[in-house]
């Protein structure tokens, strides 16, 4: 398996050495990756880092996997890519729960 990952503070060098590809920007590792899953702290900089524009670049094929703060990934686009794009997602942590988000909600069948 080849992981691929954005960490603006680390370098290419560290990053090999625990067996990662170092992406140049977060528009790269969203448009390559079949699985993206977020690691971040919640800090201005992160707040709604993933967002419509964002979930856009991902594979229609794609899981976004959100381990980090529910603010870090935008709800409502979330909501939207996941009825238009994105396969699947999942998240430990919600900016506010709305029904919108239900795990039950049924997924529009795709062409």
């Amino acid at each position: 398996m080849k992981v691929l990952v954005w960490a603006p503070t680390k370098s290419a060098e560290e990053l090999a050495a625990a067996g990662c590809i170092k992406a140049q920007t977060l528009d790269e590792l969203l448009g390559a990756s079949d699985i993206v899953s977020l690691h971040c702290p919640l800090i201005p900089e992160t707040e709604t880092l993933i967002g419509k524009r964002e979930l856009a670049r991902m594979k229609p094929t794609a899981f976004l996997i959100n381990t980090a703060r529910g603010p870090i990934v935008d709800e409502n686009a979330l909501v939207a890519a996941l009825d238009e794009g994105i396969a699947s997602s999942g998240t430990r942590a919600f900016a506010a729960l709305r029904s919108t988000c239900s795990p039950t909600r049924p997924r529009p069948t795709r062409p």
